[in-house]
């Protein structure tokens, strides 16, 4: 039977990770100016043009409850932390929302508690709990958009990474459109989470940077949703320039 490690290495080799050395800068900065329109994303499509935000069963799970445990002042503003535990990952998980107050949103990123390296948001949990874990994210999001009712929300697909135990090279997936990405947004457009969001967001995607932005709706208009968009696009070109996989 293949381990978690040999399906880790084939996959890698499978699509044609490139080495960390090649691939770990990313000019964000760079990527936002040439590409930085954000694209509405108000369903998506087939083959044929036809809407797919139909139940999938492998992304509907009830989330686990959770809890807030710290809120600390940054320099852009502040960070929300929260926690719970997964059942069937026998973990437990934290979820970390910063606040950046010029712009008025949150960037939501989690990681399981036991991953402490500099990496932990890139670490897969390979325990198969994850419909309830993004459910997770997903109330504790709305959770965040009743105390912050005119706050926005975001979060980038961390890409994934494979190192050799021989060699200890590491290999890392594409940037753009990675598969954390096309996850969180496929689980997104299930009717019990997009109907909801669509009320209340305009969703938009980058996806060079694998990144949905949930530009709040309230008290503005078309118009005045994209002119947010616009401000984060600028925003986070500012303070991250550059995304570099050694620093993570």
């Amino acid at each position: 039977m293949n381990t978690v490690y040999q399906r880790a290495k084939a996959k890698a080799q499978r699509l044609d990770w490139r080495p960390a050395e090649e691939t770990g800068f990313v000019a964000v900065a760079k990527i936002l100016k040439s590409s930085g329109i954000l694209r509405s994303d108000n369903g998506l499509k087939g083959k044929m043009g036809q809407t797919l935000n139909k139940v999938n069963p492998l992304l509907y799970s009830a989330g686990y409850p959770f809890h807030q445990t710290s809120r600390r002042k940054s320099s852009d503003g502040y960070t929300i932390s929260f926690k719970f535990y997964s059942a069937k990952a026998y973990s437990q998980f934290v979820v970390k929302a910063f606040y950046y107050e010029k712009v008025d949103i949150f960037m939501i990123k989690f990681f399981n508690k036991s991953n402490r390296s500099l990496n932990k948001y890139a670490i897969r949990t390979n325990r198969g709990d994850v419909r309830a874990i993004l459910r997770t994210n997903f109330d504790i999001l709305t959770y965040l958009s009743t105390t912050h009712p005119h706050a926005s929300f975001g979060f980038m697909g961390e890409r994934s990474y494979f190192t050799s135990k021989f060699s200890h090279s590491t290999l890392l997936e594409p940037m753009a459109d990675n598969q954390r990405f096309r996850i969180y947004r496929l689980f997104l457009h299930q009717p019990a989470h997009f109907n909801w969001l669509i009320q209340r967001f305009e969703l938009s995607y980058i996806e060079k940077l694998s990144t949905c932005l949930l530009v709040n709706k309230n008290s503005s208009n078309a118009n005045a949703a994209k002119a947010k968009g616009k401000q984060l696009i600028d925003f986070f070109g500012q303070i991250y320039p550059e995304l570099n996989f050694s620093r993570f």
